[in-house]
């Protein structure tokens, strides 16, 4: 890609580690914000971005609670991907929780190791759209701190769905006909996406899934503008 999303990616991260230590107060009181909330506060703005690196490795993200060993956020699908790419020789499968994506079994389309990595990765699409709909980071009139939050939640967006994109888009193959979903990716959803849009969304091609990635890496590189917020808090490092 014309962009480097890893690059973007680790900005984010930083700049969101970074704004934790900012943070003076908790927001919000339960588990869940809401996008009016978040809208509503430059606290919460910043604890729902400052909250992503942290919610890439959760422990029992999908399901809140001890079901499945595997269910470790971000360092699970990198597991899952060391599997599936052959980087792990196992000789023993009763140590190894992502054996199966390594023997390429329990892989069906409704199977726990199909969809576990769908419903984290999108988790991850659902901060992100949080934050993305209460900041326009085209809007001239919001202050670079602002802008650089939304910044941040486009890349987290982008690397998001190229994740996806990598693991779910069927490529042809000997084993298995895939013919009539070459092409596809995942379903695109943004901070617009109603529930009743939702309920019939069908796949994105991979021409639009690349270039709706592009174009959140667009708004993204604005992340630069962090270094007018990094400056302000750390004036010794510039």
């Amino acid at each position: 890609m014309k962009k480097n999303i890893f690059k973007l990616f680790s900005a984010m991260v930083v700049s969101a580690t970074v704004l934790t230590g900012c943070i003076e107060e908790v927001f919000p009181e339960d588990s869940t914000a809401t996008s009016e909330q978040i809208g509503a506060s430059a606290t919460a703005l910043e604890a729902a971005v400052s909250g992503m690196p942290s919610q890439m490795v959760q422990g029992y993200l999908v399901y809140g609670s001890q079901t499945h060993e595997t269910d470790l956020g971000y360092p699970s699908l990198m597991l899952a991907q060391s599997e599936l790419l052959g980087d792990v020789v196992d000789t023993d499968y009763g140590y190894d929780w992502w054996w199966p994506f390594n023997a390429s079994l329990q892989m069906y389309d409704n199977g726990y190791y199909s969809y576990l990595p769908y419903f984290t990765l999108y988790k991850f699409v659902k901060s992100a759209n949080d934050v993305i709909s209460v900041v326009d980071v085209t809007d001239p009139t919001i202050t670079d701190e602002i802008r650089g939050l939304g910044s941040i939640s486009h890349a987290f967006r982008a690397f998001s769905y190229y994740t996806l994109m990598v693991l779910f888009e069927p490529v042809e193959n000997i084993y298995t006909d895939c013919s009539k979903v070459l092409g596809l990716t995942v379903p695109i959803v943004t901070e617009e996406t109603t529930n009743d849009i939702a309920k019939s969304n069908p796949r994105a091609t991979h021409e639009e899934m690349v270039n709706f990635i592009l174009s959140d890496l667009d708004k993204a590189e604005i992340v630069w503008s962090l270094i007018y917020l990094l400056a302000r808090i750390f004036p010794t490092w510039l």
